[in-house]
């Protein structure tokens, strides 16, 4: 499939003139830009078990566009608990140990393309970068650092903060001056709640099919541009 097999009117959405040429992109990690062939899970059942005392494989459970803060919730819900924060934080704390513990370079595999997605944004002075993620602050950090990611933590917004994604996409686009401060914003994932969440900023979207959605999912979202892997459009073409 062609990478604008999802943008039939591409020239028309990024038409603009060279003085507004400011763009901010959203960036997710889990599917979109790395794997780490179940660490997470691994992680938050060890968690769950430490600090709540439940035997839980998590099996149950879609990791696939939640939040980490939301998972911890639907969790405890469905063993009949409401955490306090002291909990919440003891929980986070030692899933990133355990996540730290478990995530060695084999199990970290990056994406296709995103290595020079990524290089081809760092090139563009008229893109700024931030992370809109489901992962804690903490569990990015170790995993782009694990990835050998060059992405900067303190900027964007992250699973430990706000369980809705959408509210957490609100959040990242207030800490980077709020819709009007771009010429376009572009929020880019590999699920349908990345779309959503893209939705509900008045963002466009780029989902990447390497997670756990196909493309004709991702195509049936509604999201600006669909693609198979971000080697598709590692040339940023779309953001001209």
């Amino acid at each position: 499939m062609e990478p604008d097999a999802c943008l039939p009117r591409a020239a028309s959405v990024m038409s603009t003139t060279p003085a507004e040429r400011d763009v901010l992109v959203l960036l997710d990690i889990d599917g979109t830009l790395l794997t780490t062939d179940g660490a997470g899970r691994e992680a938050f059942a060890v968690a769950i078990r430490a600090v709540f005392g439940w035997e839980d494989d998590l099996e149950w459970v879609s990791f696939a566009g939640a939040t980490d803060l939301g998972l911890l919730h639907r969790i405890c819900r469905r063993h009949g608990w409401r955490p306090t924060r002291l909990e919440v934080a003891m929980f986070f704390e030692r899933m990133e140990r355990e996540l730290a513990a478990r995530l060695t370079r084999r199990r970290v595999r990056v994406l296709p393309g995103a290595r020079r997605f990524l290089a081809g944004l760092r090139r563009r002075s008229d893109v700024a970068v931030a992370l809109l993620t489901g992962n804690s602050r903490g569990g990015a950090r170790i995993k782009l650092e694990r990835a050998a990611l060059d992405l900067d933590v303190r900027r964007g917004a992250f699973g430990d903060e706000l369980a809705n994604r959408a509210r957490l996409a609100r959040m990242a686009l207030r800490r980077e001056g709020g819709l009007r401060r771009w010429r376009a914003v572009w929020v880019v994932g590999d699920t349908p709640a990345d779309v959503a969440a893209a939705k509900a900023i008045g963002a466009r979207s780029l989902a990447v099919a390497t997670g756990h959605h196909p493309i004709a999912e991702l195509c049936g979202t509604g999201a600006t541009l669909a693609v198979d892997r971000l080697s598709d459009v590692a040339d940023l073409a779309f953001l001209e």
